[in-house]
C-alpha cells in the first residue's frame, strides 16, 4: 500500500492536547515556506544572471568583499532586531495596550535609525584598515573597485534595518505573508537594472540592491500606515519597556556579531587562496541556501511569536510538544535533501551555472563545496528552532557564549580544512561548526528551563 507523506508529514505535527496551536502555526511554516520558494527561485535566477554576465572573475570578487562589511552589519545589527523586539512588543502589547506597544516600536525605530547611520559612517571612515585585511590577495585597481562598491551598496544597513523592525511588528501580529514576499523586489529589481544597464558593469549589480532595498522600505511603510500602524521614529526616553528590549538586544546582537564573523573569517580566509576562490565560495552556498533560508523564515518568522506567546502564559507542555514535533519534522525532511545535494551536486551546479564566463573547471570545484555546504542542513534548521525557543525564554546570553565559541572553532577548523581541501575544506569546516553549536545550544536551553525538550 502506498505511504501518504501528507499523513507522515501530519504525525509529527500533531498531538492531541496542543492540535489547535500545531495547525495553527504548522499551516504558517507551510504559507511562509511556499512564500519563500517563490522568492528564492528568483533569487537564484538573479544568481544564474549574474555568473551568465561576470562568471567568477575579479569584479565579482570585489562585490563580495565591498557587500561582506554590510551585510554583517544587517546580519547582526539589524537581524537582532527582531528577535530582541517580539518578545517584548508581544508582552507589552498583552498587558500595556496596542498604544504602549506601537510607543515602543517608535523609541526602537529612533534608537536603530540613529545608531546605523553612526554605524555606515564607522565603516566608511575604518574601510582603508579592514578592506585590505579581507582582500589580502586583491591588487590595487581590485582594491579601489571594491571601495567604490562598499560607498554604492552601504545605505542597505539603514533600509533593512528599518525593514526588520518594521516586518516583526507585522509578524508579531501574524501577518506573515507580505513580509515573506517583500524580498522579491530586490531580486526583480537587480534583474532589471544587470539587462537594462549592462553597460554599467558590476555597478548595475550594487545600484540594483539599493533600489530594491529602497522600495521594500517605501512598501513596507505604506502596508503599515494602511493596517493604522503608523509608526515613526519618537523618543519619549529611556523606560522599562526599551530597557527590555535592550537587555535582550546586547547578548543577542553580541552572539550575532561573533557567529556572523565566521562569514567574515570564510571569505577574509578564501582571499588568500587562489583568484576566483571568493567568488567560488559564494557561488558554492547558493544552492545550499536555498533549503536553509527557505526553513530558517519560514521556522524563524512563524514560530517566533508563538513560543514567545506561550511563554508568556507559562504553557510549558505546549512548548515541549510543538518544540518535540518541530525537531522531528526538520530531520524528516532536511536528511533527504542532504543526499541530493551531495549526490547530484556537480549535475546541479552545471545546469545552473556552466554558461558564458563559468568554466568546467569553475564547475566541479563549486560542486565539491556545495557538497560539505549541505551537510550544515540538519543542524542548521534545527538551530534556527532552538534559538527561537531561547529568545522567548529571553536566554539570549547563551547565543552570546555559543557564538564566541563557534568563532575559535570556525577559525581552526578552516586552517585545519583548507591545508588538504582548499576552499572546499571552508565549506565542510562550516557545517561542522553548525553541528557543534546546535549541539550546545539545545543542552544549554533544556539545563536552564527545566523543560523535558
Amino acid at each position: 500500500m502506498p505511504i501518504n507523506p501528507w499523513k507522515v508529514i501530519k504525525k509529527y505535527c500533531n498531538t492531541n492536547k496542543t492540535e489547535s496551536d500545531n495547525n495553527k502555526i504548522f499551516s504558517k511554516i507551510f504559507l511562509i515556506a511556499l512564500i519563500t520558494l517563490f522568492v528564492k527561485c528568483l533569487a537564484i535566477l538573479k544568481e544564474m544572471i549574474t555568473a551568465w554576465q561576470f562568471g567568477a572573475g575579479n569584479e565579482l570578487d570585489a562585490f563580495f568583499i565591498a557587500l561582506l562589511i554590510p551585510s554583517f552589519a544587517v546580519s547582526v545589527i539589524a537581524g537582532s532586531f527582531n528577535s530582541a523586539l517580539i518578545p517584548v512588543y508581544i508582552e507589552v502589547r498583552n498587558k500595556q495596550g496596542l498604544e504602549a506597544a506601537k510607543k515602543l516600536v517608535s523609541e526602537v525605530l529612533c534608537l536603530a535609525i540613529g545608531f546605523l547611520c553612526f554605524l555606515i559612517i564607522l565603516i566608511l571612515l575604518s574601510s582603508h584598515w579592514y578592506l585590505p585585511l579581507l582582500a589580502q590577495g586583491f591588487n590595487f585597481q581590485k582594491l579601489q573597485l571594491t571601495y567604490a562598491l562598499l560607498c554604492l551598496i552601504i545605505p542597505i544597513i539603514v533600509f533593512q534595518g528599518i525593514i526588520t523592525i518594521l516586518g516583526a511588528v507585522l509578524n508579531a501580529g501574524q501577518k506573515f505573508a507580505l513580509v515573506a514576499l517583500l524580498p522579491t523586489v530586490t531580486s526583480a529589481v537587480t534583474i532589471i537594472f544587470l539587462f537594462i544597464f549592462d553597460s554599467w558593469g558590476i555597478y548595475a549589480l550594487g545600484i540594483g540592491l539599493v533600489v530594491g532595498k529602497a522600495i521594500e522600505l517605501i512598501v513596507l511603510s505604506l502596508v503599515c500606515h494602511q493596517r493604522k500602524f503608523q509608526l515613526v521614529p519618537k523618543w519619549t526616553g529611556y523606560n522599562q519597556n526599551l530597557r527590555a528590549v535592550i537587555n535582550q538586544y546586547t547578548p543577542m546582537v553580541a552572539g550575532a556579531f561573533v557567529m556572523s564573523s565566521t562569514s567574515v573569517v570564510d571569505q577574509s580566509m578564501a582571499a588568500m587562496l587562489p583568484s576566483g576562490s571568493v567568488a567560488m565560495l559564494n557561488y558554492g552556498s547558493r544552492l545550499v541556501a536555498f533549503p536553509l533560508q527557505l526553513g530558517s523564515i519560514a521556522i524563524g518568522t512563524a514560530i517566533l511569536p508563538y513560543f514567545s506567546s506561550m511563554v508568556a502564559n507559562t504553557k510549558w507542555q505546549e512548548i515541549k510538544n510543538i518544540f518535540n514535533r518541530s525537531r522531528n519534522l526538520i530531520l524528516l525532511v532536511t536528511i533527504p535533501v542532504v543526499f541530493v545535494l551531495m549526490f547530484f551536486s556537480e549535475l546541479l551546479v552545471s545546469l545552473l551555472l556552466d554558461r558564458g564566463a563559468f568554466t568546467q573547471e569553475n564547475v566541479q570545484v563549486v560542486a565539491e563545496i556545495q557538497a560539505f555546504y549541505a551537510l550544515q542542513i540538519p543542524s542548521y534548521l534545527l538551530g534556527i528552532l532552538v534559538v527561537r525557543l531561547i529568545s522567548a525564554f529571553k536566554a539570549n546570553q547563551i547565543l552570546m557564549k555559543g557564538a564566541i565559541y563557534n568563532l575559535f572553532l570556525n577559525i581552526l577548523f578552516n586552517y585545519i580544512f583548507m591545508e588538504y581541501m582548499g576552499v572546499s575544506g571552508i565549506a565542510l569546516s562550516t557545517s561542522c561548526v553548525y553541528f557543534i553549536s546546535v549541539c550546545y545550544s539545545y543542552l544549554k536551553i533544556k539545563q536552564q528551563t527545566k523543560i523535558q525538550i
